[in-house]
C-alpha cells in the first residue's frame, strides 16, 4: 500500500512483486512525501521518501513601468517560482502599438545587457518617442526558458525632438487651394 501525504492524484504502478513505485509522468505538483507499506500477515514495514521535482521556472509577476522616458523605461517585476533550479537570468520582451499578434513579442534591449537570476528591474533602452509599448519577462534555469510573465499595462514614451530631419521633401498641387507636402522620416 502507498500513500501520498500531499493529496495529489496521481497515476502509480505498485506491483506486488517488483519492489518499485513507480511515479508515471511525474509534474511538479507531485512533489511530496510519500510513504509506502509492505504488509504481509506475519508484519508490516514503512518508509518513506520526499519527492522533489524540479522544471522550467515559473513566471515572473507583477510586472511594472516605474519610469517612462522618451525612449527607455524602468521596468520591475517579481521572481517566480525557481521550480528546484537556480535561475541564471531574465528575458525582457517588448511588443509596441503596430505588433498584431503574439508572435510580435521581440527581445528588447536592456541596461544592464545581461540579467542574471537576481533581478528585478532594469531599464529597458533603444525605445521609440511616442510609441505605446507593452512588457513581459520570463526567466531561464538549467531547464530551459520559462512561461512569460503576463504583459505589463500599457505605456506611451515621451515625444521627444526628432534627432535627424526629414528627406525627400517635396510638394505638388492637388485640388483648387490644396498643397500636399510629402517627405521621408529619418531614422
Amino acid at each position: 500500500m502507498c500513500e501520498v501525504s500531499n493529496s495529489v492524484s496521481l497515476s502509480i504502478q505498485d506491483r506486488e512483486d517488483s519492489g518499485e513505485l513507480k511515479i508515471m509522468n511525474v509534474q511538479l505538483r507531485h512533489e511530496g512525501r510519500y510513504t509506502c507499506t509492505a504488509q504481509t500477515v506475519v508484519d508490516n514495514v514503512t518508509a518513506s521518501a520526499d519527492l522533489k521535482v524540479k522544471g522550467l521556472p515559473g513566471p515572473p509577476g507583477g510586472v511594472r513601468v516605474e519610469e517612462i522616458r522618451d525612449t527607455s523605461v524602468k521596468l520591475v517585476w517579481n521572481r517566480g517560482a525557481d521550480h528546484g533550479s537556480p535561475i541564471l537570468g531574465y528575458t525582457i520582451q517588448t511588443r509596441d502599438f503596430y505588433a498584431l499578434t503574439e508572435v510580435d513579442w521581440r527581445d528588447a534591449s536592456t541596461s544592464p545587457t545581461a540579467l542574471d537570476g537576481t533581478s528585478v528591474m532594469a531599464d529597458v533602452v533603444d525605445l521609440y518617442p511616442w510609441m505605446e509599448y507593452e512588457f513581459r519577462v520570463y526567466a531561464t534555469n538549467e531547464f530551459g526558458d520559462g512561461e512569460a510573465s503576463i504583459p505589463s499595462m500599457k505605456i506611451k514614451t515621451w515625444d521627444a525632438v526628432p534627432v535627424v530631419a526629414p528627406t525627400n521633401v517635396g510638394g505638388y498641387g492637388g485640388k483648387d487651394g490644396e498643397l500636399i507636402i510629402t517627405w521621408t522620416v529619418g531614422v
